[in-house]
C-alpha cells in the first residue's frame, strides 16, 4: 500500500520537527525541508527525505517540490510552519526587514502552496495546514508586522479554502498561542536589539515581560504535532484549530469585544507589567 505524503516547512525545531517525527512514526512518506542541516540529518537518519535551504530562495523551492512529485506523484498534506516573529516598533524595523517577514510568513507558504495544488487537483483531494497564530487575530504593541503578516495569512486562507473546496482540497489554520519553543527567544533577543533603547524601551521592556511570563505557561510542540496528526486523521476537519485554550479565550475576546475592549485590556496588562518590573527592582 503506497505511503501517504507530508510536505513540512520549517521542520529544523519547534512544532515542525516533532510533527516531522509523529509522522514518521505514523508511517507516512515525510520530505521535510528547513535552514538547519544538522537537525534536518536527524530527521533524514528517522527516515525522512530532507532538503536545506532557505524558503525565501524560490528556485530551491520548485526542486524541493519536484523532486516531491517526481518520486511521489502528489502531496497528502501540506503543512506549512516556516516563519518567525520580527517585533520591534514600527519606526525601528526597516523596510527591508518588514518584507522579509512577509517573504517567509506569507509568500513562502503561498509558493509552496502553487506547487503542490496542480497535483491535489488531479487526484481531487489533499489538505493543506497553514501554521498561523493567535496573533493573526490580536494585536500587541510592537509587533506589527509579525501581527500583519498573520493576519494576512488568515486572509489569504479564507479566500483559499473557498477557492479550492470544489477539487476536493481542505484548508485548515492552526492558531497556537504560546508554544515552549525557541520562538519567543527570537523574537525578544530582536526587539530588544532594535527598540531596546530610546523612545520605546520602556515598552519593550514591558512586552518583554509579558512574553517571559506567558511562556512560562505555554503547551509543548509535541501536543500541536498531536493536533496536525488529528487533522489529517479526521474525516471532517474544522477550518480553525486553536492551541492551547488559552488561543481561542484570548481570540474571543478580541472578536467579541471588540477594538475598544482590546486596547483597553493591552493597556492595563502593560500597567501590570510595569508595576510587576518595579517591584521586582525594589
Amino acid at each position: 500500500m503506497k505511503k501517504k505524503v507530508l510536505v513540512i516547512t520549517g521542520a529544523t525545531s519547534g512544532i515542525g520537527y516533532q510533527t516531522a517525527l509523529l509522522f514518521i512514526r505514523k508511517g507516512w512518506a515525510v520530505y521535510a525541508c528547513g535552514r538547519n542541516r544538522e537537525k534536518l540529518e536527524i530527521l533524514g537518519e528517522k527516515g525522512a527525505v530532507v532538503s536545506a535551504f532557505d524558503l525565501a530562495d524560490r528556485p530551491s523551492a520548485r526542486a524541493f517540490m519536484e523532486n516531491v512529485l517526481e518520486r511521489e506523484g502528489a502531496v497528502d498534506l501540506l503543512v506549512n510552519n516556516a516563519g518567525y516573529g520580527l517585533y520591534g516598533s514600527v519606526e525601528d524595523v526597516s523596510p527591508e526587514e518588514a518584507r522579509h517577514q512577509f517573504e517567509i510568513n506569507l509568500f513562502a507558504a503561498a509558493g509552496m502552496i502553487q506547487l503542490c495544488l496542480p497535483s491535489m487537483r488531479r487526484q481531487r483531494r489533499g489538505r493543506i495546514v497553514n501554521i498561523s497564530s493567535m496573533a493573526g487575530v490580536i494585536s500587541f504593541p510592537m509587533g506589527s508586522w509579525y501581527h500583519a503578516s498573520k493576519f494576512a495569512l488568515e486572509g489569504f486562507s479564507d479566500c483559499l479554502r473557498q477557492e479550492i473546496a470544489p477539487f476536493g482540497i481542505r484548508v485548515i489554520l492552526l492558531e497556537p498561542g504560546a508554544v515552549r519553543t525557541q520562538w519567543p527567544d527570537g523574537a525578544l533577543r530582536g526587539m530588544e536589539e532594535k527598540s531596546g533603547e530610546g523612545p520605546y524601551g520602556e515598552i519593550a521592556r514591558r512586552i518583554g515581560f509579558l512574553f517571559s511570563e506567558f511562556y512560562k505557561n505555554g503547551t509543548t510542540s509535541e501536543k500541536v504535532a498531536a493536533l496536525i496528526w488529528k487533522i489529517a486523521a479526521s474525516r471532517f476537519p474544522r477550518r480553525r484549530y486553536a492551541v492551547p485554550a488559552h488561543s481561542a479565550l484570548f481570540m474571543a475576546f478580541r472578536r467579541l469585544g471588540g477594538a475598544c475592549f482590546w486596547d483597553r485590556s493591552v493597556a492595563l496588562a502593560m500597567k501590570f507589567a510595569g508595576e510587576r518590573k518595579k517591584k521586582e527592582k525594589t
